[in-house]
């Protein structure tokens, strides 16, 4: 047998035993792992909530919002960071609004995966507990800091709520253009498309304060919370309507309207 048949007999070799290895992982039932798709992380979150406190709320049979009825959405807002404007809707609806905002948590890095060369691996390891380390002590900073911004919401959410409902009349459009305002802020280290929610808690009635100017710049999705179900002055905006505050937030914190 001549150089040339050899190295063919040898290719032909080859190709056979690498075929024959990929039939016995077959029938063994074992499958090339495949590439895990990276997970989509979700957008922070611009939420403005406004409160009707006027004399017509207290007949509408809508649940009261509380501190302790936003703490389904305090508890999203950790996991994807965002900004919460709390402010009432009263004759006199463009006063200032009682703001949390919650920074992104720092990322963790995942441990090193083995290579079978005993030195690579201990020295990478060494370099990763170094890193996780430095990794918990910001992770521990960051809820510390996020405590502490969430309970100094959260006491003045309480002064705020505690408020009466006996305003005589409701200026709906300057609570509209506070929370547009607010939502519209640039966000330049957010990414493009992140979510912007105004739910105004309201049965929308309109009798006082100036009248809407111009339409919300914000492209907000606008959410309303009224017990008997009817928009008012609101329906302009083509709110998706809710019941309660809980279904509202849950309807955020599911991502329905993004």
């Amino acid at each position: 047998m001549n150089a040339t048949n050899s190295l063919f007999a040898l290719l032909v070799g080859a190709v056979l035993l690498i075929a024959a290895c990929g039939e016995h992982r077959a029938e063994a039932g074992v499958e090339p792992a495949a590439p895990e798709a990276p997970q989509a992380e979700a957008a922070p979150l611009k939420t403005a909530i406004l409160v009707d406190q006027t004399g017509s709320m207290t007949w509408s049979n809508t649940s009261q919002v509380t501190p302790e009825s936003l703490q389904p959405l305090l508890d999203y807002l950790r996991t994807v960071s965002g900004e919460l404007a709390l402010g009432l809707i009263r004759d006199r609806s463009a006063l200032g609004l009682v703001r949390l905002r919650i920074d992104p948590a720092p990322a963790a890095t995942a441990a090193p995966k083995r290579t079978g060369k005993a030195f690579s691996d201990q020295r990478a390891m060494r370099e990763y507990r170094k890193l996780a380390a430095e990794e918990q002590r910001r992770q521990a900073e960051w809820e510390e800091e996020t405590n502490r911004r969430v309970e100094q919401f959260l006491s003045q959410a309480r002064a705020l709520l505690a408020r009466p409902a006996s305003a005589r009349c409701t200026s709906i459009w300057e609570a509209v253009s506070r929370a547009d305002a607010f939502l519209a802020e640039d966000e330049p280290q957010w990414p493009k498309d992140f979510a912007r929610v105004a739910i105004l808690v309201s049965d929308g009635q309109h009798n006082c304060g100036p009248a809407l100017s111009a339409p919300p710049r914000s492209q907000a999705a606008w959410l309303q919370v009224h017990g008997a179900g009817t928009a008012g002055s609101l329906d302009i905006l083509k709110p998706r309507r809710f019941e309660g505050i809980a279904a509202a937030l849950r309807y955020v914190i599911n991502g329905s309207d993004r």
